[in-house]
């Protein structure tokens, strides 16, 4: 938690408020257009065959537009976005070498009982996730904080 409150503060990082904010309003948004979708098909199914489906259709097409093109800008402005990283915070990711992806034990050269620092970690962390730390209780605690 102090970690992610350093990234915050240093603008490399959204803030969990923020996140949960973004990930729940595209929630609503998803179960809107569901909803439409829905009673859109339960109103073309009550219309009378003698009427047509026209009017049915035109009633419910725009909103099932408006939500659906909701999803579609969600989708393109948030996904070029990690879960965590701010527009900065990835820009400064960017610009890191990291080297593949294997435990930092083995990319420093390192003994399995050696501590790598604490930047190769952040390093690590930043650039593959949880999978690259070499200590199983971390990996899980983060897991579990990040919700994986």
């Amino acid at each position: 938690r102090a970690l992610a409150d350093r990234l915050v503060a240093a603008g490399l990082a959204v803030p969990a408020g923020a996140r949960a904010n973004v990930a729940a309003a595209v929630r609503q948004v998803r179960l809107a257009c569901g909803v439409v979708l829905l009673t859109g098909v339960v109103a073309l199914l009550m219309v009378p065959p003698a009427s047509g489906p026209g009017p049915a259709l035109a009633w419910f097409a725009l909103p099932l537009l408006l939500t659906a093109s909701c999803l579609v800008i969600a989708r393109v402005e948030v996904h070029p976005y990690s879960r965590w990283a701010s527009p900065a915070g990835q820009q400064l990711l960017g610009r890191i070498d990291v080297p593949p992806r294997r435990p930092v034990a083995q990319r420093t050269g390192r003994g399995a009982d050696e501590e790598p620092d604490d930047g190769e970690l952040l390093t690590a962390l930043a650039g593959h996730g949880t999978a690259a730390l070499p200590d199983p209780a971390l990996r899980a605690a983060l897991r579990a904080h990040w919700g994986h």
